[in-house]
């Protein structure tokens, strides 16, 4: 690749005129510059529309060059043309014509009337015209934005790019398209996402264009999108919803409902996807008939992020309030039966016991339910009000108000804990759907303070954590939830993707660097599973203890309904019975090894070998125990954790054919492990000069001896002369030679000599060399010495040693 097409890959081009760089010409940007000749001439070129024209972006340009040199010249032309422009504005025709006397006949009079009625328009002054913008002009410019979109190619030739390379492109051309849709070129989004996935296919960029295809209306584009989506990343939220508005405005109910299902399964609380469900619900049972309540919901265009932001709800007859059961329905009023009004579903759910008169606090019209004659209380009214703006998505709005209310509960003598906990846990949530991570984390601690174990604020700090890549804490987080709800969908999916990274990042050691996970007390498993959530109990089968049964009988009626359930391949419902099984007993090894099958079936591998190891705890031998969490370390790549349990299992029982066929599977990946020089040799590839040198700049300006080890195990040492070419420096070679001490020494010593034998043929090898201090030279005299020890052979030490005095050792 010559260094054009690098520069052009790393870098976002200049500009025609002063060479000034388009990234520059950003508000971010403007903003920070205190350049005073930087900011003239990019106000200068602007204002020339050589860069196209952007009326605000320059009239911020101006404002801040303004407020920096009030002086300057530019600032007082400025000001002169302001001026001017409210001074000389002649306005010839408000003024009162000459009366004079004519003498003219009538029928000339008469023509010189009709000559005068077309009057001539005074010419304004030059300056005025800088502020009319023609239309026609617009419809010309238009046309040429729109041509020049069209004109941009959907493909990128990505052939002689390498994969780092090719990821550079792909987040380039994504971040482009999402400047496009922020700014509402939609069509234009569409064709920068279409290049990032033809340089790289990704489940973000396809969801981004599944999302404009949506505001363009394109149902059958945006269906496709979703699915290539799902393929990537099964368990997508955005994908599912995005999806269901496509079903739905395609007509396809049943479809739209059973992803919003999806949905609601792992967001029980978002607000889009429960007003889809319920007019998707309206259409099933009427089918074709006329659409009741105005406006589907599916209609509505303003998609927006609809993962982090739902929509915007419109005002106005059609719109639907969040409704409770004392709502009326399809013009029908219905009563709750009890004199009060029903609550609010809208409500935070964390409340384990509802205090009443907080619950009922939204308006409603007085068509449907009239209003209580008892006034709201402060706190309960800012509440009511910041649920409708979170659910409305003005998420910074509804933190306002739930900071009022936290405020207002302070104020008060008896100040409820559990009240501000609700509302601290509420504006967590609105701070994690505007992206702000550190205040969730704040308010989700202040949260737990007051009710721990709340599950809510667990999983918000949870998510939090895992966007700002602290996936430790975040990993504790979600683990503690299920520990209270084993049946959160979304913590298992959360849980397997943050186990894959911490494995990437740790290695199979990633345990032990975790934070302790808290042990929930029994209470709260009461609290959760008793009668505290309606919501909650309501879905849940009954107990039947509570129908006089003996904790026996209970017992093994769940089991039978667990085996039942593994029987027919349900494994979810299955694991529920069995976490219900291990609520009245603790003590049976079956219930975990039971548990630990569904596990492994649903690809829980960290959950399987969990359940796998309180069941060892309780019997060393347990067979079924050791082989299930064989199986699990398989699923999870430890796979020399995986053959020791297998061992075991054959010392205990040499006739278990299972254990012996899976330890021959996983005996390739074994050698592989024992013959990872071979491994590396064969992932060695063609560096390019420009790519190397680039890459070796980052890793010395970060020291990174890790990263350098990395980067000479897939070079090929014949090659590294012409690589360094004549940049060597002594900066560059101690790093090399400490990376392959420390790094590559332990692994590779074959390797190490190699590269150490070819670096001496590089130019400026022998200059570099002489410039080498002596506590220098000692670390290379301590890697040959570590090298010669590393050889079998007395021919191979007298290689190492001749190859030392090369470099003047």
């Amino acid at each position: 690749m010559s260094a054009q097409v690098v520069s052009s890959v790393w870098n976002y081009g200049m500009t025609k005129t002063h060479q000034i760089p388009i990234d520059h010409l950003e508000y971010s940007f403007l903003e920070n510059c205190s350049d005073i000749k930087h900011l003239e001439k990019i106000l200068w070129l602007l204002r020339s529309g050589e860069e196209r024209n952007y009326p605000e972006l320059t009239a911020f340009c101006e404002e801040r060059l303004w407020n920096l040199a009030p002086q300057s010249r530019m600032v007082m032309d400025i000001k002169m043309k302001e001026q001017n422009e409210s001074v000389i504005q002649p306005d010839t025709e408000n003024l009162p014509s000459v009366r004079s006397y004519s003498s003219l006949p009538t029928d000339i009079k008469q023509k010189e009337k009709e000559k005068k009625g077309v009057s001539k328009k005074v010419p304004q002054d030059y300056r005025a015209w800088d502020r009319i913008v023609d239309d026609a002009e617009k419809q010309e410019q238009s046309k040429t934005i729109h041509s020049k979109t069209s004109a941009i190619k959907k493909a990128i030739d990505t052939a002689s790019l390498s994969p780092s390379q090719r990821r550079l492109i792909a987040d380039n051309e994504k971040e482009k398209g999402n400047e496009a849709f922020r700014s509402g070129d939609y069509q234009e989004a569409i064709t920068y996402y279409s290049r990032s996935l033809s340089v790289l296919p990704s489940a973000a960029a396809f969801n981004n264009r599944a999302q404009a295809e949506v505001k363009l209306n394109n149902w059958r584009n945006a269906l496709n999108d979703c699915e290539r989506v799902l393929e990537l990343d099964p368990g997508n939220t955005k994908a599912f919803l995005r999806r269901a508005i496509s079903h739905k405005n395609l007509s396809n109910y049943h479809a739209a409902a059973t992803d919003l299902r999806r949905v609601l399964h792992q967001e029980p609380d978002n607000p889009v996807a429960k007003d889809i469900e319920g007019s998707d619900e309206e259409n099933e049972r009427t089918s074709k008939s006329e659409k009741v309540g105005g406006e589907a919901v599916g209609e509505q265009s303003d998609m927006g992020n609809a993962h982090d932001k739902p929509f915007p709800k419109k005002n106005g007859p059609g719109s639907e309030e969040c409704r409770a059961p004392g709502h009326t329905q399809n013009g029908v009023k219905k009563d709750c039966g009890n004199g009060q009004q029903p609550r609010n579903p809208c409500e935070e759910k964390d409340r384990m016991k509802p205090t009443p008169g907080t619950d009922n606090t939204w308006k409603r019209s007085s068509k449907e339910v009239k209003p209580s004659s008892e006034p709201l209380p402060s706190a309960a009214r800012l509440k009511s009000e910041g649920n409708q703006l979170f659910k409305n998505g003005q998420f910074a709005e509804a933190a306002l108000k739930y900071s009022q209310a936290i405020e207002n509960v302070k104020n008060t003598r008896s100040e409820n804990a559990e009240e501000l906990a609700i509302l601290h846990s509420n504006r967590a949530a609105c701070h994690l759907k505007d992206g702000n991570s550190r205040e969730c984390i704040e308010d989700c601690n202040r949260a737990l303070e007051l009710q721990p174990f709340s599950v809510k604020p667990l999983l918000r700090r949870a998510m939090a954590n895992e966007s700002l890549e602290r996936y430790r804490p975040a990993y504790v987080d979600y683990k503690t939830a299920l520990q209270i709800d084993s049946s959160i969908q979304a913590a298992h999916d959360s849980i397997n993707r943050i186990t894959k990274t911490l494995i990437e990042q740790d290695g199979p050691s990633w345990r032990e660097k975790l934070p302790p996970i808290p042990t929930v007390p029994v209470s709260v498993h009461l609290q959760q599973h008793g009668g505290g959530d309606p919501a909650y109990s309501s879905s849940q089968t009954t107990n039947p203890v509570e129908h006089g049964k003996s904790p026996e009988e209970t017992l093994q009626a769940l089991k039978t309904e667990g085996n039942e359930h593994v029987k027919k391949g349900q494994y979810r419902e299955a694991e529920k019975k069995y976490s219900e099984c291990l609520k009245i007993n603790a003590e049976e090894c079956t219930l975990y090894t039971n548990r630990a099958l569904c596990y492994l079936k649903l690809s829980e591998y960290d959950e399987a070998r969990n359940d796998c190891e309180c069941a060892l705890q309780r019997d060393a031998l347990n067979i079924k125990a050791l082989y299930r969490r064989a199986q699990a370390y398989k699923g999870l790549e430890d796979y020399q954790s995986c053959a020791n349990d297998l061992r075991k299992v054959i010392s205990v029982d040499a006739s278990i054919a299972e254990a012996k066929k899976l330890l021959d599977e996983i005996a390739p990946f074994l050698t592989a492990a024992d013959g990872l020089v071979k491994g590396q040799e064969k992932q060695r590839k063609k560096i390019l000069i420009e790519e190397f040198g680039q890459q070796l700049n980052e890793i010395k300006s970060r020291k990174d001896e890790t990263a350098c080890a990395d980067l000479l195990s897939v070079t090929e040492p014949k090659d590294l002369p012409v690589l360094m070419s004549n940049k060597l420096e002594e900066d560059s070679l101690l790093l090399i030679v400490r990376s392959m001490k420390r790094c590559l020494l332990p692994t590779e010593p074959d390797l190490v000599y190699q590269h150490l034998s070819h670096l001496s043929k590089a130019e400026r090898f022998q200059i570099v060399v002489m410039l080498l201090s002596k506590s220098e030279k000692d670390e290379f005299r301590d890697l040959f010495d570590s090298l010669a020890q590393n050889q079998n052979g007395e021919t191979e030490r007298e290689a190492v040693l001749s190859l030392a005095r090369e470099y003047e050792l």
